[in-house]
Formats: C-alpha cells, sequence, structure tokens
C-alpha cells in the first residue's frame, strides 16, 4: 500500500480498483483558436494576422498571429485558410515554429472563390518559442463562426 502522491506513467491491468485518481491537466490551458475576422491578405510571405481570439489559454500568448507557447512538448496544430472570392493571389502557407516551416505546406492557384484548404501537422515545440502560420495569399474571414480561415493547436503531451 503506497500512501501520498504517485506519478506512474503506466499500470498493468484493469485499473478498476483505482480510486482518487485525478484527471488531466486544463488541455484548454495549452490551447488556442484563432480566426480571421474579415478580409486578410499578404501579398507578401509574412505571418498571417488572425484577428480574432476565440480562445486564448493561460498557458499561451498570441500577438500578431503568432502563439508564443509556455510549455514544451508536442502539440497538434490545425489551420484552414478559404480562399477570398475571385481574387487573383496564389496562396502558399505553412505551419512555422518559430521561423523554421514544418509539415502542411497548403498551395492552390488563385480565381478559386471561396475555395478552403486545410493543413494539419503534430510538432514539437519548446517552451517560449512560437508557432504561427506563414505565406502568401487573399483569404476570407468573417468576425462570427462563418468565418472560413482559422488558425488552432494545443499541447497533446508534454
Amino acid at each position: 500500500e503506497v500512501s501520498g502522491n504517485v506519478k506512474a506513467t503506466s499500470f498493468i491491468g484493469s485499473g478498476s480498483a483505482l480510486t482518487g485518481i485525478a484527471g488531466a491537466e486544463d488541455p484548454g490551458a495549452d490551447g488556442w483558436v484563432l480566426r480571421a475576422d474579415g478580409t486578410t491578405e499578404n501579398a507578401s510571405a509574412a505571418i498571417v494576422d488572425f484577428g480574432t481570439e476565440v480562445h486564448i489559454g493561460s498557458n499561451v500568448s498570441h500577438s500578431g498571429g503568432a502563439i508564443t507557447l509556455g510549455k514544451s512538448g508536442w502539440y497538434f496544430v490545425i489551420y484552414k485558410m478559404t480562399h477570398y472570392a475571385s481574387d487573383s493571389d496564389n496562396s502558399q502557407l505553412y505551419i512555422r515554429v518559430s521561423t523554421t516551416k514544418q509539415t502542411s505546406k497548403v498551395y492552390w492557384e488563385s480565381n478559386d472563390p471561396y475555395e478552403g484548404r486545410t493543413g494539419f501537422g503534430l510538432m514539437y515545440a519548446a517552451a517560449n518559442t512560437t508557432i504561427n502560420i506563414y505565406g502568401t495569399g487573399k483569404w476570407y474571414g468573417h468576425n462570427s463562426v462563418e468565418s472560413g480561415t482559422y488558425f488552432m493547436g494545443w499541447l497533446l503531451s508534454p
């Protein structure tokens, strides 16, 4: 018999006799949801500045489209970009950790009205680094759930 706090990474058995187990830390604390609140355009490659903070966890911060992480670990990141009307801009985007491009390039040619593309990736990032969406294009946004352009992520495992 053990009393007090015990940290275990795994156990053998069904776990049916275990009691007093606390739930995981608050998953929202290490996550974010941003959306574009209007038409957004990057004529040259830059960080996409999503205008609306739907959710910013207590362990992350947001500035100019970049999320600064409070904890090191494996993050799952998703972004969806919706081409603005019949604009002639091509879109080419990446997820970046700091300034390093990660998985999930999204690209499409001009004149695809309101065509949406989604990118996602699982990546390790250290505390106090940033995650951002970087690229060129012109995208549709809206200041409600109607927005077709968003960026979200959360810590899966420290």
